[in-house]
């Protein structure tokens, strides 16, 4: 993954977000004063990257709660 200087970015950004809209370049990540504190990726990749998480939040929910019906109907 690339990182840019938050003016570099700056400088370029309509190339950048054409290119991530693209798929022509990974994502991208932002930094000040040497630190990364964002990263730019394409709305697809974002929408994805959020279904995933959400998918994985609903696996771990009924797994616990599986793990709690398990154990209650040990009793």
């Amino acid at each position: 993954m690339e990182s840019l200087s938050i003016s570099e970015a700056r400088k370029n950004l309509s190339t950048i977000v054409s290119s991530l809209a693209d798929k022509t370049i990974p994502p991208v990540r932002i930094q000040v004063r040497g630190h990364d504190v964002a990263v730019l990726l394409s709305s697809q990749e974002y929408e994805q990257m959020r279904k995933d998480l959400l998918e994985k939040e609903f696996d771990d929910f009924f797994e616990e709660f599986a793990e709690l019906n398990r154990e209650l109907a040990a009793r």
